[in-house]
């Protein structure tokens, strides 16, 4: 017997709804190993720029390690984007931690980002590297979509250099994707200290 297409469409919103609930299930297995309030906050917020300037009353700008060609490629950039030129964009967010102003790095992004689904002017404020993606959405009021694709723990020695840390550094990822007018623009993995 053939399904009918309103069983069909009910089955296929099951696993939509399915696929949206796993990273919340990922995020409340790690949440729980995060010490730090704000570095929970900012692994559950979808603006954590305007979120840092917020909570530390401070001007948040990114450090740029590298931008330009993409020199790591994982799957979810092949598997949404359909632009040619894409960008990676390495940052770290460094805030002060305490009253005497010692510096703490807080998050490192790795972006790789659709430039020729975006604007003129975005990718120039882009390209400048003075300010960070979420502060040019917020800017130039875009209408951007947030998912989160998923949450990871991860062990590196290549990131600690990122974090001020020798050795093997202990991190949550979380891998998010920003669309524009429904079609994928920006893919992140953004990196927070346990």
């Amino acid at each position: 017997m053939k399904e009918s297409p309103d069983r069909k469409k009910a089955k296929q919103l099951q696993v939509s709804a399915e696929h949206n609930s796993r990273p919340l299930q990922q995020l409340e297995k790690l949440l729980a190993k995060v010490k730090a309030e704000r570095r929970r906050a900012i692994l559950t917020t979808d603006t954590v720029t305007e979120l840092l300037e917020n909570t530390l009353a401070v001007n948040v700008a990114p450090f740029i390690l590298y931008q330009g060609k993409p020199y790591v490629y994982p799957c979810e950039v092949s598997k949404y984007f359909t632009a040619i030129d894409i960008m990676q964009r390495d940052i770290s967010i460094d805030v002060p931690c305490n009253k005497i102003g010692a510096i703490n790095t807080v998050l490192f992004a790795r972006s790789w980002i659709a430039m020729d689904e975006l604007d003129e002017e975005f990718r120039e404020l882009l390209c400048a590297g003075k300010v960070t993606i979420g502060q040019i959405i917020r800017q130039r009021h875009s209408t951007i979509e947030y998912q989160n694709i998923g949450y990871k723990e991860v062990r590196s020695a290549k990131l600690g250099a990122a974090f001020k840390t020798q050795g093997i550094v202990h991190l949550i990822r979380r891998s998010r994707m920003m669309r524009h007018n429904k079609r994928p623009v920006i893919f992140i993995h953004e990196f927070v200290p346990v």
